[in-house]
């Protein structure tokens, strides 16, 4: 698929700007198609051919990690990133002197499970600070780092306004004390070009739900080889042991591999929709669709800081999410907030402002539309 026919295939028929796709996309004609040839099959032929769904489903998987850029071993599909995340808080065996590191302004899914382990095992949750335009200092981050650290959890992107962690600065950084580093992704993968094994992380999640143009309820936890097994599962089920059919053997031990973080019957319909959205995005390329959002979110921000608003998108950004704030200059944001959504203008409100985020299927157009409607 060419960023033309990406383009095309997203225009409204309803008059909808899409501009919050950092919080969730329109899923892909194509994934919704593999979603229903999952589901016409099982209305047809029920168990006659549960085999060959389940093969496809692993098969689905095997397109997310080449997407990623991991060993399929590597990889597990989690419900969402809630559920990656609890999975490893409470998987990990703490020793009481170990300290966590976060950020202020995380997604509650990404540290609501940090903050609960820290309180049930009394450790140290260093939570640190943000800047009141929610910019953040990495070298503060850098510079917390200790032997005593041992995770720093945070997102890649920031929900709210699109910081970007540097992730390779930060894995290095943590390997040198014997730290792991935990990543949220969903804020930049289907936008932004990611490479797990280059990038230094131990441990990423992620859903299908925003930039991956993919299904709502299905994510992913991959977990570098080396530490895999020092992460205990805490929901068990056949596949955390074994594959879904088999008789029961009390001797087992749960699998040597992300498998374990599996339980029972798969989402096969889900996975076929993320694998079907992740293999069109790969076919036109990120690298070429991170331009090109990014192209939009600069034309955005230099339209937005002409019209007198304050953005908090910083020059040079790598993510496309831009956020901006009401000045004396402009309308207030309660009014700004009735016209886009009269005006059928997907948007967000986020750091005290409005979050547009816009993915390379929104156009020039968009944009300006757009910026018509805020200066009305």
């Amino acid at each position: 698929m060419s960023l033309l026919a990406f383009k095309n295939s997203v225009k409204s028929r309803d008059g909808i700007i899409h501009l919050n796709n950092a919080g969730m996309t329109p899923l892909r004609p194509a994934a919704r198609l593999a979603a229903d040839q999952v589901q016409a099959d099982q209305v047809r032929y029920g168990a006659a051919r549960i085999f060959e769904t389940f093969m496809n489903y692993e098969k689905c998987k095997v397109d997310l990690a080449t997407f990623l850029n991991i060993e399929n071993k590597d990889l597990a599909w989690v419900p969402n990133v809630a559920t990656a995340m609890s999975q490893v808080a409470f998987g990990i065996d703490f020793g009481s002197k170990d300290e966590i590191i976060v950020i202020d302004q995380e997604y509650p899914s990404s540290i609501y499970a940090w903050m609960a382990v820290a309180k049930q095992k009394n450790l140290k949750l260093t939570t640190l600070t943000s800047q009141s335009d929610y910019s953040f200092d990495f070298d503060k981050l850098l510079g917390s780092i200790s032997s005593q650290t041992r995770v720093v959890s945070l997102s890649w992107v920031q929900y709210q306004t699109g910081t970007t962690a540097p992730l390779s600065e930060i894995a290095q950084a943590c390997h040198r004390v014997g730290a792991w580093l935990v990543v949220d992704a969903i804020q930049g993968l289907g936008v932004i070009p990611f490479d797990f094994a280059k990038s230094g992380v131990d441990i990423v999640c992620g859903g299908g739900h925003k930039w991956l143009c993919g299904p709502a309820g299905l994510g992913f936890l991959g977990v570098r080889p080396e530490i895999v097994e020092d992460i205990a599962p805490i929901i068990h089920g056949a596949s955390t042991y074994g594959q879904i059919g088999d008789p029961i053997n009390q001797s087992l031990t749960p699998h040597k591999t992300a498998a374990r973080f599996e339980t029972g019957c798969p989402q096969t319909a889900n996975a076929a929709a993320f694998a079907a959205a992740v293999r069109e995005l790969g076919e036109i390329g990120l690298g070429a669709i991170h331009k090109e959002a990014v192209r939009l979110a600069d034309s955005l921000t230099e339209k937005l800081f002409e019209a007198g608003f304050e953005v908090l998108r910083k020059p040079g950004a790598i993510s496309p999410i831009t956020t901006f704030r009401t000045t004396a200059k402009t309308r207030d944001l309660e009014t700004l907030k009735k016209i886009l959504h009269s005006k059928q203008v997907s948007f967000v409100e986020r750091a005290e402002g409005i979050r547009l985020a816009p993915h390379a299927f929104n156009t020039d157009e968009d944009i300006l539309q757009t910026m018509s409607y805020l200066q009305t």
